[in-house]
């Protein structure tokens, strides 16, 4: 029973982030520019069901692989990319370097030793010609296999930093597939393309991290036990760029679905964040549905207490599961007349200097002196360099860096901080900014290249250089990714 708990655990694991579908999407370089390997890289403390439509999880194969192990078991691999995975002998059980001098009696006997060794709960691991790259995919029995990988056909699954173009996956990053698919041969007996004994590879091994005394964390047994064939998420009507102060109010919402092919009863626990109170609506529900059937409820609270840095939303538990939090950033916007007077002053203001631009715009338009006199003074104030080619929000809250909005920053050459936040965007999306928000990005790392833009309203950005919107303001967004940095500023929040 106990060994059964373990591969049902495992595979409930692996198959919430299969079931998360699109919100989970395929990205080699998302979590780490500069190719090496960091703890910051692994969105690893990110359960599958922190993927719904407020966040995107971004995973490669060897980074889902090394979270279904942890989210199951709180094992931590002693690697985490392929090509240090496939060396790791302490936990290799079968291991086989190609000749491809190897006769079909030869690779059948392989193969049937390949086969006999593998076991539901085990990781196979190859690595391609050249030793640059490889991939891992994990068993979950009968010879499926469930891994992160892109769909080369369909060109989807990678943000390209080069190009700034998103090439998101419509079907979500995880995929299903056969181990029967990579020993084929062709119609003359030899090796097909893309097989174990292919020229491609070079070498193949089957990994297995855990044992018969590994526990299974209890989370992992809670989705088992209560989240199997279900899929639930929580959002609220806050987006995660903007904030919300005293007197806001947060509406909630919890989404059952139901992938059993039987009905099945759920129940649903949440509980009001501290520093909110109910307004309308009620916190459970019960729920009896049918197969691939939706439940639904929401309610709303209001803001109480704007004296903490977020609301934290953490306490939605459907059928003994908890799902994972959802914060809400806490701080001043604004007002709708101090929104008009920075657009009024925007549009008048002649100052050359980028960030004296913005700093002229924000004192004669509400009477705010923001620090900082250059983008060379307000970069290093906001960021530092690490000890790879990478650059780091600092997490400190306090000051000038009590500005930045959490998750809104990035670019191919930032560093995740998970004490600050603990992914940064995919995506600046033009519903998380609003009118005083600051973008600023530089193309290498440098002032030189810095730019400021302030946004104005109605989707609309202004900078010394000249004013961007309709095509011109999409565009500047959703070029940030392919920059070499970038952060968002919301400088209300402390005034």
């Amino acid at each position: 029973m106990e060994k059964d708990i373990k591969l049902q655990a495992l595979s409930a694991t692996a198959r919430a982030y299969f079931d998360r579908g699109v919100y989970v999407q395929y990205d080699q370089l998302f979590l780490n520019r500069s190719g090496s390997v960091r703890e910051e890289r692994r969105q690893k403390g990110m359960p599958p069901e922190y993927g719904n439509r407020r966040n995107t999880l971004h995973l490669d194969c060897s980074s889902f692989v090394y979270s279904v192990y942890y989210q199951t078991f709180g094992i931590e691999l002693e690697a985490d990319q392929t090509a240090e995975l496939i060396d790791l002998e302490n936990i290799r059980v079968f291991y086989h370097v190609n000749t491809y001098e190897e006769t079909k009696e030869q690779r059948d006997a392989i193969k049937k030793a390949f086969l006999d060794e593998l076991r539901p709960g085990d990781a196979v691991i190859c690595r391609h010609q050249g030793e640059k790259n490889g991939h891992i995919m994990l068993h979950v029995g009968d010879g499926q296999l469930l891994h992160c990988t892109y769909r080369a056909i369909q060109g989807g699954g990678d943000y390209s930093y080069v190009t700034g173009v998103d090439k998101r996956e419509p079907y979500g990053g995880i995929e299903e597939a056969h181990i029967e698919d990579f020993f084929k041969e062709n119609p003359d007996g030899t090796p097909a393309w893309g097989s174990y004994f292919s020229r491609k590879e070079t070498r193949f091994a089957i990994l297995r991290p855990y044992g018969e005394d590994t526990p299974v964390l209890p989370s992992a047994i809670a989705r088992v036990n209560g989240m199997q064939n279900l899929v639930a998420e929580k959002t609220c009507s806050v987006s995660a760029g903007k904030n919300v102060q005293k007197g806001d109010e947060i509406e909630y919402f919890v989404e059952v679905f139901n992938k059993d092919t039987v009905v099945r009863e759920v129940d649903v626990t949440d509980t009001i964040p501290e520093g909110t109170e109910l307004v309308r609506g009620k916190t459970e529900s019960k729920m009896l549905l049918a197969p691939y059937q939706k439940g639904s409820f929401s309610y709303t609270v209001k803001v109480t207490d704007d004296s903490r840095d977020m609301i934290v939303a953490d306490k939605c538990v459907i059928n003994g599961f908890t799902l994972c939090p959802l914060n809400t950033l806490v701080g001043k916007h604004l007002s709708c007349e101090q929104k008009q007077a920075v657009a009024n002053v925007a549009a008048e203001c002649d100052c050359e200097s980028k960030w004296l631009y913005i700093k002229e715009i924000y004192k004669t338009a509400v009477g705010a002196d923001l620090p900082c006199d250059s983008l060379k003074e307000l970069m290093g104030e906001m960021m530092c360099e690490s000890e790879i080619d990478t650059q780091v929000v600092i997490p400190d809250r306090s000051g000038m860096r009590a500005m930045l909005i959490p998750n809104l920053y990035g670019g191919k050459n930032m560093q995740t901080n998970r004490a600050f936040a603990p992914v940064r965007t995919r995506e600046v999306r033009a519903c998380d900014i609003e009118a005083g928000d600051v973008v600023v990005y530089s193309e290498d790392g440098t002032s030189k290249t810095a730019q400021a833009w302030l946004c104005i309203g109605e989707g609309k950005f202004a900078s010394c250089i000249g004013t961007a919107d309709g095509v011109k303001a999409q565009v500047l967004l959703e070029s940030l990714l392919s920059k070499h940095s970038f952060f968002v500023l919301r400088p209300a929040q402390t005034m």
